[in-house]
């Protein structure tokens, strides 16, 4: 098989970031398959890639970040590039500027083109932005969007767009080989239950709704810890509101941690939580790729209404969903939870067992073929 696709993605690998894990994942599961890939993403401060991208089984090139200039003239030339040596049967798209991009390149040279929604594309950026978006995506010849919220989002303000909805996947092998032996989950103390959230602290991952939910949370359950993960964004406006609210030992902020490093702390918690918060500039939770791991390890999840986490969390079955910003809801969702603990976690590993990108890589397959 000769077939070629170029993925093109605001951001990639080693560096976390759920758009990236999408391409990342895709990639390397059509490579898998026995398509030729080729990556174009761009450079991340702090996280050196020269080793990742030299030890992938798939052409990656990185772009320039120094500033949006000089990202666009490195795009460009890199695009062409590859684009004159090679020939591609798709292109695979995700982020909002690149499929503004491609879209606009599409209106001046041939190709096939997928894009992908993760769920903010038409909500953020400026009017111009958001006119540009408007219209490209009549030139993108296939659209998938991650969860049917994303679909929703985008057919509001472009109705007559025909769009496919594949959720996303998890990689089942990184767990298998970093995680201790996978057995039954029990809660060892109920007065110490440990939360979890997997994710850039950032107020659109809503770590401050459970930081601001804990005292009331603390009335039932007095040794309560809540352990966050992810690139600290926002470390200053947390450490400011747990001492606000008188909860700094029950808070444990981690930072990022490599994948070993992160799947061992998710073993050993008890619930995971993703009370996502919509932001003014339009960022909102397309999916939650992290529920899914969660899940995998034998965590329920509780995560927030009015996102595309309801394509990852089934109501009562492997999880909750409630109002983010409600303390007695979230404290009747863990009350729930451990009442039922065995049955929400046995639930919670038999949802995703079909979650694997090598079953998601083989619908994106299927739906570019018809």
């Amino acid at each position: 098989m000769n077939t070629k696709f170029m993925i093109i993605s605001s951001e990639f690998p080693p560096g976390p970031g759920g758009i990236g894990n999408h391409a990342y994942n895709l990639a390397k599961e059509l490579n898998s398959l026995g398509y030729n890939i080729h990556v174009i993403s761009i450079e991340r401060k702090g996280f050196p890639h020269e080793n990742f991208d030299n030890n992938a089984p798939f052409y990656i090139k990185r772009c320039s970040s120094i500033s949006k200039f000089a990202y666009l003239i490195s795009f460009i030339g890199t695009f062409f590039s590859l684009f004159n040596k090679n020939k591609y049967d798709y292109i695979f798209v995700s982020g909002l500027k690149q499929l503004i991009l491609v879209g606009l390149l599409q209106k001046v040279i041939t190709f096939r083109s997928v894009g992908i929604i993760h769920g903010h594309e038409p909500l953020m950026g400026s009017i111009l932005i958001k006119y540009l978006l408007r219209s490209v995506l009549i030139s993108i010849n296939k659209m998938i969007a991650v969860s049917h919220f994303s679909k929703e989002t985008i057919m509001q303000f472009y109705p007559n767009i025909k769009i496919e909805v594949i959720n996303n996947g998890f990689d089942i092998s990184k767990l298998e080989q970093c995680s201790k032996q996978l057995k039954k989950k029990i809660i060892n103390d109920k007065q110490e239950i440990k939360l979890i959230t997997v994710g850039t602290i950032k107020a659109r991952k809503g770590q401050h709704n459970v930081i601001n939910a804990i005292n009331k949370l603390k009335t039932q359950y007095p040794l309560i810890q809540y352990h966050m993960v992810g690139i600290t964004q926002e470390l200053e406006s947390i450490n400011k509101l747990s001492i606000k609210n008188k909860v700094e030992k029950h808070i444990f902020i981690h930072g990022y941690l490599n994948d070993s490093e992160m799947i061992e702390l998710v073993q050993s918690c008890d619930i995971f939580v993703l009370l996502s918060e919509a932001q003014k500039d339009g960022d909102i939770e397309g999916f939650g790729i992290a529920i899914l791991e969660a899940n995998y390890l034998g965590l329920p999840a509780i995560g927030s209404l009015g996102c595309g986490i309801k394509d990852a969390i089934e109501e009562n079955i492997n999880g909750k969903l409630i109002n983010p910003n409600n303390a007695n809801e979230l404290l009747s969702a863990i009350n729930d939870i451990i009442n039922a603990y065995d049955q929400y976690s046995s639930n919670a590993i038999k949802k995703v067992k079909d979650c694997s990108w090598s079953n998601v890589a083989k619908q994106y397959i299927k739906v570019i073929k018809n």
